[in-house]
């Protein structure tokens, strides 16, 4: 029988860190690979995290890579011109991005084909964005939502760190902290997945997983 101070101990050690966020449940998977390696997937509600509480809204989009992570570049053009008044970049590795394209892949009743489609979206072009504005913020994510309804678009951005993941395997839990809802156009939206789907499979073998 273990004393009192062991069940403390353990309690301590199964619990996240104060402050690391909302704690949400997760759903693991465990799946043999064909080298004889295991692994865990994670899969985390979003319906139970809370929204995060900046927002910002969207006119131009690019994506690049960079430093072994992919840089999500939102903007807000100035009025009458294509020179961007403020930029939010998001820093998210290639693994992470994968994962949120399977899940837009997975959206049905209407998927986002579907929702192009009946909405005669005219396909758009990103912006090339290769300067900073004076007003720039960087954030780093590994976990996104997406919400599509009609022409309009909102991706909630959270991220868990290390010491949360660490925790998952002991508390099926992981603490998401929320970093900033992005609204976007539709049609927006969808260049951006495009452009992502091909960066990631023009990445060296190595750096897309």
């Amino acid at each position: 029988m273990s004393s009192p101070k062991r069940r403390l101990d353990l309690a301590r050690a199964a619990a996240h860190k104060v402050g690391e966020g909302a704690i949400v449940d997760v759903k693991l998977r465990t799946d043999a690979q064909v080298e004889g390696t295991t692994k865990v997937s994670v899969g985390v509600n979003l319906d139970s995290a809370p929204v995060p509480d900046r927002r910002y809204v969207a006119d131009a989009a690019d994506a690049v890579y960079s430093d072994e992570s992919v840089k999500l570049l939102f903007g807000q053009k100035k009025l009458g011109t294509s020179e961007l008044r403020t930029l939010l970049i998001i820093s998210i590795v290639p693994d992470r991005v994968r994962q949120f394209l399977e899940t837009v892949d997975a959206m049905q009743q209407p998927s986002l084909n579907e929702i192009i489609k009946n909405l005669r979206l005219d396909e758009v072009s990103l912006n090339r964005i290769d300067s900073e504005p004076e007003q720039t913020t960087a954030v780093v994510s590994n976990i996104v939502g997406a919400g599509v309804s009609g022409g309009e678009t909102c991706l909630d951005f959270y991220h868990m760190s290390p010491f949360s993941i660490l925790k998952i395997q002991s508390t099926h839990k992981v603490a998401l902290d929320p970093v900033v809802r992005v609204h976007v156009r539709t049609a927006l939206f969808t260049a951006l997945m495009k452009k992502l789907r091909q960066m990631l499979d023009e990445l060296p073998k190595g750096e897309n997983t």
